[in-house]
């Protein structure tokens, strides 16, 4: 049988939904909002009437780029596979909400394969001719703009085997002047740009010799 320690181990999620995440590593305890870290924080188990519950020696969640939290966990409770947690804002109160243990990396259902970097290096140009990326390393830029990523691959059984997303390192950013996604396949890539009330635009790009 498993120790408490054991099976609250490990990332939680809302299951079907993009919010809050928590991650656990012995007394550690990360809570994400979108996976962005707003609490770091140390914690202790304490038998409760609703099951164990979770002391945090800090409560009050904060945006990196904030001064000031935006709400206080009042609440974190675990029994049956459930980890609960409540929250309490300002203006609209008390919340609640039921979490389980997930496989999902920050990036989602996605496993990285950094391997893929070796594939990218160099210059890439779109086909349109107004845009060029260049991957040296982990470092991509797009024009004068210059981020570190990663690749990912989807692990849905759907998904096309030999496709791979370019994300940012950083998983709380979700693009990169105007584009919202790179997809890399058969040596191409492919770029998503979001267009106000129309449908996305894409970009191919192909590598330079």
């Amino acid at each position: 049988m498993k120790s408490i320690a054991a099976e609250l181990s490990g990332a939680w999620e809302e299951p079907g939904v993009l919010g809050t995440r928590i991650e656990i590593e012995g007394d550690k305890i990360t809570v994400l909002w979108r996976s962005s870290p707003v609490l770091e924080t140390a914690f202790r188990l304490k038998e409760g009437p609703g099951g164990q519950e979770l002391r945090l020696k800090k409560r009050g969640l904060r945006h990196r780029s904030d001064g000031a939290d935006y709400a206080e966990i009042t609440g974190l409770t675990y029994s049956d596979g459930t980890l609960t947690l409540t929250e309490c804002f300002p203006i609209t109160g008390e919340s609640r909400t039921e979490m389980k243990k997930t496989e999902n990396s920050r990036y989602g259902n996605y496993s990285v394969e950094n391997e893929v970097l070796g594939e990218l290096q160099g210059v890439w140009k779109s086909t349109d001719g107004l845009f060029t990326l260049a991957f040296e390393g982990d470092e991509m830029r797009l024009g004068d703009f210059c981020t570190r990523v990663c690749v990912l691959r989807s692990r849905d059984s759907y998904a096309p085997p030999g496709r791979y997303v370019i994300a940012d390192l950083d998983s709380s950013v979700y693009g990169w002047r105007g584009f919202d996604r790179f997809d890399y396949e058969e040596g191409r890539i492919r770029g998503r740009m979001m267009v106000c009330d129309a449908r996305p635009m894409e970009v191919e790009f192909v590598k330079e010799p």
